[in-house]
């Protein structure tokens, strides 16, 4: 059958869900039959309305039953029924009736940082952090949150399928990753990746300008460049173009290695040599605090690893030695994406190392076991019998119509509140028998009561 669009929304379930042929492209449901011995099957969307006509092929019918694609029973089956998936004009050969012979995809690794070798041990490191992950907990992401919200809102604004879908076919829990598509492409439509795009694209032209590429920078953004350019220039700071975009590993950090990329390391005028990053999103200094503290952490986690263990050498895969970084401070060139010109900071190192100091006391305060456990109720419980009998007597004496003179000093040394004081008080004043004893009385028991409070 010819390919066609979704017209069921009850597709999107446990064991089927759609995708692309990577023959033809023509859209498919993939989905995997058999509990015990799977197989995994692909199939035309367009369900078959008479089954009749496959008899004699070498097509194959499925039918869905609830959540689960199976073969077709053509004597007992009242399910919606398709037929395998053939590519329009490419005949599936006789070696590969299933296509599993193409030639597989290298998928993307997880980290660019795969295949560092561990610069102790000699091995490749396996699991590990990277830098701008590690420095994330300082941040406060409430406003950007709310920010990624309305973008959202507003790009889904212009999308009725995509609504339609989200509304009448999509399950929060079992679409995800199809829901995080619809999102992202919204927050695109709604211009919200467009600063982050053009601050990623000056900063690939920064690296051409550093190493003299001048021919491979962008002809809209040549001036840009010339600012940042003349800004380092003006500031005494040399490029040194073999340290640039170097990765680093810092093995002091937890459990596992943390691994990042530096922008460059500079020299000064005074031929100090600093590690510098370029910016391109908003930054103000009294404004945007723990963006500060991020990079100050960052810069930190770059300058202690340089000067342990250098830089990495991803073709000799081997350590190697650089001039040792200034330990006081680091360099930001701020180069705005949404703006012009191009302006230097100095960072305190010793601020970032409060941070990480933080961030580590942090990481292990969430590994913290063993401080909650389900409520005890007590077997025995511990009576004093003889202040137990006190306040019986206490009460008792309350509740009686008559109190007579002799009660108040009981009463007065057995109370237990100001206000139950103040209540005697004006019982023993009504029954014309207050006099400076009790008053007296009142105060040292008024002492220990607060005394007790």
């Amino acid at each position: 059958m010819a390919p066609g669009k979704w017209t069921d929304p009850d597709l999107y379930a446990d064991h089927a869900s759609k995708s692309k042929c990577g023959r033809c492209g023509a859209p498919i449901i993939k989905a995997r039959v058999g509990l015990v011995m799977a197989l995994d099957v692909r199939v035309d969307p367009e369900p078959v309305l008479d089954d009749r006509w496959v008899l004699g092929t070498d097509r194959m019918l499925w039918c869905r039953r609830g959540k689960r694609m199976m073969w077709h029973d053509h004597k007992r089956c009242g399910n919606v029924i398709y037929a395998d998936h053939q590519c329009e004009g490419d005949a599936m050969s006789e070696e590969d009736p299933f296509g599993i012979d193409e030639a597989p995809k290298n998928k993307k690794p997880a980290s660019p940082y795969v295949g560092t070798i561990h610069p102790v041990t000699g091995k490749v490191v396996g699991r590990h952090a990277r830098v701008t992950n590690f420095i994330k907990g300082i941040a406060d992401d409430f406003g950007l949150q709310l920010w990624m919200r309305r973008m959202i809102v507003k790009g889904l604004s212009g999308m009725p399928d995509e609504l339609y879908e989200l509304r009448e076919e999509l399950d929060v829990s079992r679409d995800s990753g199809r829901i995080d598509e619809i999102c992202a492409t919204a927050k695109a439509a709604a211009g919200g990746d467009d600063a982050s795009k053009l601050g990623t694209k000056l900063h690939t032209q920064t690296e051409y300008a550093d190493r003299d590429e001048w021919d491979r920078v962008e002809y809209q953004h040549a001036g840009r460049m010339h600012e940042y350019r003349h800004e380092l220039d003006t500031a005494g700071l040399t490029i040194i173009p073999m340290l640039i975009e170097r990765r680093v590993i810092h093995l002091g950090l937890g459990p596992s290695p943390v691994i990042g990329k530096f922008d460059r390391i500079v020299r000064t005028a005074d031929g100090d040599h600093v590690i510098l990053d370029v910016k391109t999103g908003a930054l103000d200094p009294d404004r945007f605090l723990e963006k500060w503290l991020e990079m100050a952490a960052q810069m930190e986690i770059y300058q202690d690893a340089v000067n342990i263990h250098g830089v990495y050498d991803t073709v000799n895969k081997r350590w190697a030695r650089v001039p040792p970084v200034n330990r006081e401070y680091g360099i930001i060139a701020h180069l705005p994406a949404k703006g012009e010109g191009c302006r230097l900071y100095t960072v305190d190192l010793e601020e970032g190392r409060e941070v990480l100091a933080a961030l580590q006391r942090l990481r292990q305060t969430r590994k913290a076991k063993g401080f909650v456990r389900a409520y005890e109720r007590p077997t025995t419980v511990d009576v004093d019998i003889s202040k137990l009998a006190e306040g019986m007597q206490e009460r008792a004496a309350l509740k009686r119509s008559i109190i007579t003179p002799d009660d108040f000093p009981f009463l007065i040394d057995t109370a237990f509140t100001k206000s139950a004081l103040l209540d005697l008080m004006g019982k023993a004043k009504h029954l014309n028998c207050w006099n400076a004893d009790l008053a007296d009385r009142c105060k040292a028991r008024l002492e220990v009561i607060n005394s007790r409070a």
